[in-house]
């Protein structure tokens, strides 16, 4: 079960705070919250410190969020550090990498680094 928390520490930044099991089957409420929050903020912010599970559908919908948010000339990073669970799912479907992706601007951290 997913839960998403929203924070909006300041104007125009928002947190997505996720609890548990970020899976397919929690897809559509994922999705929903993603667009929601780039939808309405400059930067968004992902807090995954208290997700248990994370699933190869949820870490493409991360990334889609991401080409999303360089289109649309926001900011979409993480909120700290992805937690070991985040950081060995990341790994295993091949989304650790050692410089950005070529979608970020020069002067942009891309999250994926």
């Amino acid at each position: 079960m997913l839960n998403i928390h929203k924070e909006a520490p300041s104007e125009g930044v928002g947190i997505l705070k996720l609890e548990g099991e970020v899976t397919i089957e929690s897809a559509e409420q994922f999705r929903e919250a993603l667009l929601e929050g780039l939808r309405d903020k400059n930067h968004l912010m992902l807090n995954c410190d208290a997700v248990t599970n994370i699933d190869f559908f949820a870490i493409q919908m991360i990334c889609s969020a991401h080409r999303s948010s360089v289109t649309w000339e926001k900011l979409f990073t993480w909120h700290g550090s992805p937690p070991p669970a985040v950081k060995k799912a990341l790994q295993a479907a091949g989304f650790s990498r050692s410089h950005g992706c070529d979608l970020c601007p020069k002067d942009a951290t891309c999250m994926w680094v």
